[in-house]
């Protein structure tokens, strides 16, 4: 059974500034789901530290996520390869937008 993994650093104050949300299956694999820092937060860590919290918390799981190509790099630099590709299948409604 799937359960949720999430963590989050909240600094200066009480501003978000990074966030990390995924899935694990408590054996083999964690799914990240969302990894996101604010721009001027960036290149100081705290993405890895947020990686990091979660293979802490399931550390004899792999972790595993979908990149964007503009995100690649940092994920190649923290030990991260390509393997296969992903899919994907959006829903588009009046009162959603566009969800990509």
């Amino acid at each position: 059974m799937a359960e949720l993994v999430a963590c989050a650093g909240c600094c200066p104050g009480e501003n978000m500034i990074g966030f990390v949300r995924g899935m694990t299956d408590g054996e083999v694999t964690t799914y990240i789901a969302d990894l996101l820092v604010e721009r001027e937060y960036r290149g100081k860590g705290l993405g890895r530290l947020l990686l990091d919290a979660c293979h802490e918390l399931y550390p004899h799981t792999r972790l595993d996520l979908i990149s964007t190509e503009g995100a690649n790099a940092f994920y190649k630099a923290h030990g991260f390869r390509l393997v296969g590709e992903g899919l994907r299948k959006s829903y588009r409604t009046k009162t959603r937008g566009n969800v990509s």
